[in-house]
């Protein structure tokens, strides 16, 4: 097994490993979001391994999306599990690697946004494959998510700006 189809299999088994532990937290539209973006890039990482040759080359420019990966899951499974064993927590807040759940769910997004559009490509370009009209749909389902969450933290940003000038022009300033 190459390096490359190993740290696939290494990435697959962290997300799996971190999707058993978050379903074991309260029902929150948080962890919800978190569990749904775990199935899918659980799926592309499958797809990813079974449609890697040996060599793995044609994939080669995934390794750093597949580390962060790799590192992100296994990093929350760990803080998720500290955080379970001193009590409720409020799961909104946890944070891990500087970042609290949602946004760690949205970097899991766009690797996984990532990975998929290169086994697109790999697979549109070389034919040696073919992918499931699911895994498309999926696929599709995941980009327009992305440009959504884009949308609405670009509203945000904007609409935190207008609040911090109106309170500047308020003051005077």
């Amino acid at each position: 097994m190459n390096t490359s189809k190993h740290l696939v299999a290494s990435a697959t088994e962290s997300c799996k490993s971190l999707l058993l532990t978050a379903r074991g937290l309260p029902d929150e539209r948080t962890v919800s979001n978190l569990l749904e973006q775990l199935q899918a890039l659980d799926t592309v990482l499958g797809h990813l391994h079974e449609n890697m040759s040996e060599t793995g080359d044609e994939f080669a420019a995934l390794d750093l999306p597949v580390k962060a990966c790799l590192s992100i899951c296994k990093d929350l499974n760990e803080k998720i599990k500290q955080a379970s064993s001193a009590g409720p927590q409020d799961w909104t807040s946890l944070e891990c690697r500087g970042a609290n759940i949602a946004a760690l769910t949205n970097k899991l997004k766009l690797y996984t946004s990532t990975i998929a559009i290169k086994l697109i490509k790999v697979g549109r370009s070389s034919g040696a494959f073919r992918l499931a009209p699911s895994f498309l749909t999926m696929y599709r389902n995941i980009i327009e998510e992305i440009q959504l969450g884009i949308l609405s933290d670009v509203k945000n940003t904007l609409d935190a700006i207008e609040r911090r000038e109106q309170h500047r022009a308020g003051e005077g300033i």
